[in-house]
């Protein structure tokens, strides 16, 4: 149904957040605050405990979480490129799919360079 999407965009948002805070929280009640580093607070407080397997496993996770972010920038970013092309607003060359992929190649293609 159409409640079906907004229901798990909140819900995906909101385990995030609790995520985010019980972290926050645990690496708040773990370390002292004075030895965690801006931006790497998770992976340096790991290192706090020599904790090394966890940190990098962590570090893997941060890199894979970039990696499927930029995909699927890739993929919403490149069909709205299309949308927008078919309405007029955009170049007509970016509403062009490919027939053996069924995707918006060109668009794809822009997008990509766009975001790297």
């Amino acid at each position: 149904s159409k409640q079906d999407v907004p229901r798990a965009v909140m819900l995906s948002i909101l385990i995030s957040t609790a995520l985010y805070v019980g972290m926050s929280l645990a690496l708040t009640a773990l370390v002292p605050w004075y030895t965690v580093q801006a931006g790497i607070g998770v992976p340096m407080s790991l290192e706090y405990f020599h904790l090394t397997v966890p940190e990098y496993m962590i570090i893997a996770a941060i890199l894979f979480a970039g990696s499927s972010i930029t995909l699927c920038s890739l993929s919403t970013l490149s069909r709205g490129l299309m949308v927008f092309s078919r309405d007029g607003l955009m170049f007509s060359c970016m509403g062009h799919i490919a027939e053996c992929s069924k995707v918006p190649v060109t668009a794809i293609i822009i997008t990509g360079l766009a975001t790297t």
